[in-house]
C-alpha cells in the first residue's frame, strides 16, 4: 500500500484537479490520462476522504458480496481491478488501438457489482460506458450504488439487445473463465458483432495452473466459502492437464452460481491458447494470448482480439 508521504502527494494532486474542474465535470473530465497511482488513490482513499469524489463514485457493496464475486474486497479488490484494466489496455495498444480518446465507447461484459466498470470511469465519459450482466440482481446493486453508466441485462445465451458495431472496446474479466464451450463460442461471435471495425475484445480465462491449484485447494481443511465451487472442479488432475496440453477446451460444472446461472453452461473453464487461435480467428483478424505468468498482475490469462477495419 502507499506510504503516508505518497498518500499526501496524491491527495494534493487529486484536490488540485478537482478544484480546477468546472461544476458538473465527470471523473473522466477530471482524471483522464492521470497516473495509475493517482487513479488508485481516487478509487480508494479519495473515495473515503473527499466529498466530491463520493458524489462521483459509486458506493461499494458489503465485503461479503465483494468476496463472493472476486475473492477480494475493499482496496485490494480495486487494486486488482485496475491491474486487470491496465493489462487489457496494454494488449489493445499492442494491437494498434488508440486509447487516448475520452470518447471511447466501452462495454464491461459481465460487470457483476461494477468493480471493473467504475475503474473505467477515468477512461471514458459515463454515457459511453455500459455494464452488462446476466444477473439482474447485480445490475440493481450497480444502480443503487450510484454507478454512473448505462446498465444492460443480457440473457444467458445470445443474441443480446446490444447494438451491432457500437463499441470500441469490450472488456470481459472472469466471464469466459466460467462458460461452457458452446456458450463461450456463442458469446465470442456475439461480442465480435458488437465491436466497431478496428475494435478490440479483451477477456480473461483460467490458466493451466488452475488445475493444480484446485487440487491443492481440496487438501485444505479451511477452503474459503467463495472457493467451494472451484474446489469441486477438475478432479482428475492428470487427465485435465493432458487435455489442456492437447489444446482442448477444458470445462467442468461446479456447484452454485445462483438461479440465473443454471442450465449446464456455467462452471469453471480453462481455455488454452491453441483453442483460442483456432476458433477465435473465425471472427478476429489478430489474436494475442498472454499467459497469467507472463503478465504477472493477477491469476488469469488474457486474450486480446482485434477486429479488422
Amino acid at each position: 500500500m502507499l506510504n503516508q508521504l505518497s498518500k499526501s502527494s496524491l491527495e494534493q494532486k487529486a484536490r488540485k484537479r478537482i478544484d480546477a474542474a468546472p461544476g458538473g465535470a465527470s471523473l473522466c473530465d477530471i482524471f483522464f490520462g492521470c497516473s495509475d497511482d493517482l487513479w488508485l488513490w481516487v478509487l480508494t482513499h479519495g473515495r473515503r476522504d473527499i466529498p466530491r469524489l463520493q458524489e462521483l463514485l459509486p458506493t461499494l457493496p458489503d465485503d461479503t458480496l465483494q468476496m463472493q464475486y472476486t475473492g477480494k474486497h475493499g482496496d485490494d479488490g480495486l487494486k486488482t481491478a485496475l491491474s486487470v484494466v491496465n493489462v487489457f489496455r496494454e494488449g489493445a495498444t499492442k494491437c494498434g488501438f488508440d486509447l487516448n480518446r475520452p470518447d471511447l465507447r466501452i462495454l464491461d461484459f459481465g460487470c457483476g457489482w461494477g468493480r471493473i466498470t467504475q475503474t473505467l470511469l477515468r477512461d471514458t465519459q459515463p454515457e459511453n460506458l455500459v455494464g452488462a450482466d446476466v444477473q439482474q440482481g447485480v445490475l440493481d446493486i450497480c444502480e443503487q450504488s450510484g454507478l454512473k453508466c448505462a446498465l444492460s441485462y443480457v440473457t444467458p445465451w445470445p443474441p443480446s439487445s446490444l447494438d451491432d458495431q457500437s463499441f470500441d472496446l469490450i472488456f470481459s474479466y472472469s466471464v469466459l473463465s466460467h462458460l461452457s464451450q458452446k456458450n463461450h463460442m456463442a458469446w465470442v461471435e456475439e461480442l465480435a458483432s458488437k465491436l466497431k471495425p478496428g475494435g478490440v475484445l479483451a477477456a480473461s480465462t483460467r490458466p493451466r495452473s488452475f488445475i493444480t491449484m484446485v487440487n491443492e485447494l481440496r487438501k485444505r481443511k479451511d477452503v474459503p466459502a467463495h472457493a467451494n465451487g472451484a474446489a469441486a472442479a477438475f478432479l482428475d488432475t492428470s487427465a485435465w492437464l493432458g487435455r489442456y496440453d492437447a489444446g482442448e477446451f477444458c470445462f467442468d460444472i461446479e456447484g452454485g452460481g445462483g438461479k440465473d446461472l443454471t442450465g449446464g453452461y456455467y462452471g469453471e473453464a480453462i481455455v488454452p491458447q491453441q483453442f483460442v487461435e483456432r476458433e477465435w480467428s473465425k471472427y478476429f483478424d489478430r489474436i494475442e494470448f498472454v499467459h497469467a505468468h507472463e503478465h504477472g498482475k493477477f491469476d488469469q490469462s488474457v486474450i486480446i482480439a482485434h477486429r479488422a477495419l
